[in-house]
C-alpha cells in the first residue's frame, strides 16, 4: 500500500514538474520568436533552451511534448526553408525546401538558356575590329555561364555529345543546351579547364 502511494506521489511530481517545464519552454520560444531567434536544427534550438530554461536538452529532443514544441518552432521561423539545415527530417519544412529548390531551378533554366542563346551569337557574329573587346564579353559570359552551371547543382556538361543537361529533370527535359548552342561555351571550358570553378562543373 505504501508503495503503490510512494508510485503515485512520484508520478504526481513528475507531472507537475513537467507542466512547469512545458510553461517554462513555452515563455523562452515566444521570446525566442519576439527577438526573431533563427536556428538551424532543432539540436541547436534544444541546446539554446536548456541553457535558458535548465530543462535537460536530452529531455527536450525526446520527450513527445518538447519535440512537438520543438518542431512547430523550426517550421515557423521565417524562411525556414533557406534556414534550417538538410538534415531535417520535419516534412513541412522540407516540402518548403523542395518547392524553393524547383523554383531556383526553373529560374536557372531560363537563364542558362538566355546565356547559352547570347554565346551563340558571339560566336557566329561578324568578325570587325573590336574582335579582341568580342572576345573579352564572351569570356566574360563563359565565366559566369560556369557559374551558373555551378550554383544550379543539377546540370553537368556532355563533354562527349558538347551538351548542357539537367540531371534533375525528367528524360524528355533533360536537355538544356544543344551542341549547336553550347559547343562555344564547352570549348572554353576545354581551354580553361584549370580555373577551380571549372573544375566544380558535374561531367555527364
Amino acid at each position: 500500500m505504501a508503495s503503490e502511494r510512494g508510485a503515485a506521489n512520484i508520478r504526481k511530481y513528475n507531472a507537475e514538474r513537467e507542466e512547469k517545464n512545458l510553461a517554462l519552454v513555452e515563455h523562452e520560444l515566444q521570446l525566442c520568436k519576439k527577438r526573431k531567434l533563427q536556428f538551424k536544427s532543432p539540436g541547436l534550438l534544444a541546446a539554446y533552451l536548456s541553457d535558458h530554461t535548465d530543462v535537460h536538452r536530452t529531455t527536450l529532443t525526446r520527450n513527445a511534448k518538447y519535440k512537438v514544441l520543438l518542431a512547430m518552432y523550426m517550421r515557423s521561423q521565417p524562411g525556414a526553408a533557406a534556414v534550417v539545415d538538410d538534415e531535417t527530417d520535419d516534412p513541412y519544412v522540407l516540402k518548403a525546401k523542395l518547392a524553393s529548390t524547383q523554383a531556383e531551378v526553373g529560374t536557372l533554366r531560363q537563364e542558362m538558356k538566355r546565356l547559352s542563346a547570347q554565346l551563340s551569337r558571339a560566336k557566329n557574329g561578324p568578325v570587325t575590329s573590336s574582335t579582341s573587346r568580342d572576345e573579352v564579353d564572351l569570356s566574360n559570359l563563359c565565366v559566369l555561364l560556369s557559374l551558373v552551371v555551378v550554383r544550379a547543382e543539377t546540370f553537368a556538361i556532355d563533354f562527349k555529345a558538347r551538351t548542357l543537361v539537367d540531371l534533375a529533370a525528367r528524360p524528355s527535359e533533360r536537355l538544356v543546351g544543344g551542341a549547336d548552342r553550347a559547343a562555344a561555351f564547352i570549348a572554353w571550358l576545354e581551354q580553361n579547364a584549370s580555373l577551380p570553378f571549372v573544375k566544380d562543373i558535374k561531367r555527364a
